[in-house]
């Protein structure tokens, strides 16, 4: 399969691009800066692109069979000022639209189990955390989730929790609800779901939520 993936240079696109060349898909990494994504592959090419450009995104997915995006904000300060505003549910607009113009139908993303309106994560993570540093992370993310919803495409948001770099295990949990068991996710095991997800049916035009 020819796969796109936006946000390839961070720690979660970067698990996901070596999965993927492994399982034998073609692979393009669309990032900000391609002489410093550090991966190289006979099946990998890497572009530069910005989700928040429409132009660079459109040319990033031209000729592919799916889009992937585990993109993440670029600058982070105080008081839940994530940089660039907007990165979410206007980068998802511009990859909507460059998918429906190129005859893109899959679509696998990433966003978070706290981007849920009827859950708060446990503990001073949920109640001190995401109010004083995540607060607009999140409320773009699910402005995000809400444009994905509109669409007839065949997509699937994958909502982790608190992501970590442990090896792979396989023997993460999924639920289509987060509950206060959900404390982590391994960014290894957020990958392989997301591949799956790229011909599996069962979490079609869903949000399941992958834990440890």
């Amino acid at each position: 399969m020819k796969l796109v993936i936006f946000g390839a240079s961070g720690r979660t696109g970067r698990a996901l691009v070596e999965q993927a060349l492994e399982a034998g898909h073609d692979v393009t990494a669309a990032v900000r800066n391609p002489a410093n994504f550090p991966i190289q592959h006979e099946r990998l090419q890497v572009v530069k692109a910005d989700i928040l450009d429409p132009a660079s995104v459109e040319a990033a997915v031209q000729g592919k069979n799916a889009v992937l995006s585990t993109v993440g904000p670029r600058k982070r300060t105080l008081f839940g000022a994530y940089k660039p505003e907007g990165l979410y549910s206007q980068g998802i607009k511009n990859i909507l639209q460059a998918m429906q113009k190129n005859g893109i139908r899959r679509l696998v993303c990433v966003t978070a189990a706290a981007a849920d309106d009827n859950y708060t994560p446990p503990g001073l993570y949920g109640s001190v955390i995401i109010p004083l540093f995540m607060r607009k992370l999140l409320a773009d993310m699910k402005l995000m989730q809400r444009e994905i919803s509109k669409t007839n495409l065949d997509w699937i948001v994958v909502r982790p929790a608190r992501l970590s770099d442990y090896p792979r295990t396989d023997e993460y949990r999924i639920s289509l609800r987060p509950t206060p068991k959900d404390l982590a996710t391994r960014r290894t095991d957020l990958a392989a779901f997301m591949l799956k997800e790229l011909t599996d049916t069962q979490y079609l035009r869903k949000l399941p939520v992958i834990a440890d």
